[in-house]
């Protein structure tokens, strides 16, 4: 019967554990008998551990960090004060003791659908573009430049103007290509 295991057959079964893991590193990682052992084992893996570290820091960091009390005290304080035309800046000059989060936050928070106000509501907020995230390559994802340095754009012989060098580039490559594929008819 093989996948079975002993506490599948018997409810009172108590695995037997090794003398080593009742001590510092309480892993089986170091231990000379390991791949003999019938016993139970414990592996560390810094892979696994550091994953699930990751993904305890992402947990802590998500959803709000505010009472159900503390979020209905700034919406009282918020929406009738932007239902007027208040900015968020005017109504922290003023009440930033009480509200108790950063303007940032704040405005999360509304972004997010927490208090009755909406992003409609704040006049300004509507008129700002969403910034884009940089799109910037890395080192590694540089492959299109492999083989290609400044002595090799040298080396094309490209006439030396007032236009800019990737003009020239462009052109000359270009018209190249042209005569190539011209002369091949």
């Amino acid at each position: 019967m093989l996948g079975m295991r002993c506490i599948d057959v018997c409810k009172v079964y108590e695995p037997i554990q090794c003398e080593k893991l009742q001590k510092p590193p309480y892993v089986c990682n170091g231990c000379g008998k390991r791949t003999g052992c019938l016993l139970e084992k414990r592996v560390y893996s810094s892979k696994y551990a550091d994953d699930s570290y990751k993904g305890l820091l992402v947990s802590c960091r998500e959803g709000i960090n505010q009472t159900p009390e503390s979020i209905q005290k700034m919406n009282d304080i918020l929406t009738p004060l932007i239902k007027k035309g208040q900015s968020i800046a005017h109504i922290y000059a003023n009440h930033a003791e009480e509200l108790g989060c950063s303007r940032k936050t704040t405005y999360t928070y509304i972004d997010a659908g927490i208090f009755d106000v909406i992003n409609l509501d704040l006049r300004r907020l509507v008129k700002y573009k969403k910034r884009k995230k940089s799109t910037q390559s890395s080192v590694k994802d540089r492959f299109h430049r492999q083989g290609r340095n400044y002595d090799q754009f040298l080396d094309l012989g490209i006439p030396h103007s007032n236009c800019p060098n990737f003009y020239w580039t462009r052109n000359y490559i270009n018209n190249s290509i042209l005569r190539q594929s011209n002369q091949m008819m």
